[in-house]
């Protein structure tokens, strides 16, 4: 037979009233109850009903992620960022992968949910679902994403200010002919194809660039970069992510090509592993847990009704040891 709170009630002597703030970690309930009601809760093994909290507070205390996947420890880290904050203002998280599923299968699933707000990674959207969702005034948060309304609730990390200050780096140290390592994610993005046309102008760099991947993936890298591209007078490589730049490197080093003594190298993200590398590696790092409390704390905003949310956050470079002067080529 199913717990309830009646019977946690009956158990600590209180009414059931008085348990159901004490579980909610609302109205006035002296400390003592309430720890002696959810000692209870947990010894009898009471599961809350999530859908019969929702229909008697019209709160879920829900809230949905897509995500275009999780591979990475870059979402990883994001992600811890959302849930510290969400937990400690009794919010669940409902993650979904957009390579299994897409908004609109789940559409119906996320509104019989009655999450409160949704959180978008990377450009996933329609107009038409947009409006679905407007219609029953969930707000929903954009997070790195582009094309999408000027009125939209967005955060972003600039990444071409990032992409910039790695060129710029190599500028310093006299670096002039550059090879931008690219995944197919961003070849067609406006702002990657301004960068590429600002690099050679602004910096006096004879700029190449070439798709190495499908997304972000180093088999993929690793397979496809070919000694030959770092021929004809390039001295140095500016990656779009760690997981392009650790591939790089190796095919590099099994060709004696020294990093940084033949080629410079930087990377994008400062994932977990780029400062243990050989040599460690330069990069760009992207506040990645700030991140997360961000986007927790603007979509709780947007759910509290606060209006019109928009954010650019900045990355910064950390010099390691794989960019180094340019003495002589």
């Amino acid at each position: 037979m199913k717990t309830t709170i009646k019977d946690i009630a009956r158990e600590a002597g209180v009414s059931y009233q008085t348990v159901s703030k004490a579980l909610r970690g609302t109205g006035s309930v002296n400390e003592d109850t309430a720890q002696k009601i959810k000692k209870i809760a947990r010894d009898i093994g009471y599961v809350p009903s999530i859908a019969a909290r929702a229909m008697t507070t019209r709160k879920s205390q829900l809230i949905a992620i897509f995500l275009p996947q999780i591979a990475s420890s870059f979402y990883h880290t994001i992600l811890q960022g959302i849930e510290n904050l969400a937990n400690e203002h009794n919010y669940s998280v409902l993650l979904y992968l957009f390579h299994n599923t897409s908004l609109e299968n789940k559409l119906e699933t996320i509104l019989s949910y009655q999450v409160e707000g949704i959180i978008i990674f990377e450009n996933h959207f329609s107009i038409t679902l947009l409006s679905r969702f407007q219609a029953h005034k969930i707000p929903i948060l954009f997070v790195n994403s582009t094309d999408i309304p000027s009125n939209a609730n967005q955060i972003a990390i600039d990444a071409c200010y990032g992409l910039k200050l790695a060129f710029a780096h190599l500028a310093e140290l006299g670096h002039r002919h550059v090879l931008f390592a690219l995944s197919d994610h961003e070849a067609g993005m406006k702002r990657i194809g301004e960068l590429q046309a600002m690099i050679p102008r602004d910096y006096g760099m004879k700029l190449s660039s070439k798709v190495y991947c499908d997304y972000y993936s180093s088999e993929h890298v690793f397979r496809n970069f070919d000694v030959k591209d770092v021929q004809n007078g390039v001295t140095a490589i500016v990656c779009t992510s760690d997981y392009i730049a650790l591939p790089i490197m190796t095919r590099l080093q099994e060709q004696r090509i020294c990093v940084p003594e033949d080629m410079s190298l930087v990377g994008f993200d400062d994932l977990e592993f780029s400062a243990f590398l050989n040599p460690p590696l330069t990069t760009i790092q992207q506040p990645k847990r700030e991140l997360g409390e961000k986007i927790f704390q603007m979509l709780f905003g947007l759910m509290r009704g606060e209006t019109h949310q928009s954010m650019m956050i900045f990355p910064k470079l950390i010099v390691r040891g794989t960019t180094k002067m340019l003495t002589s080529k």
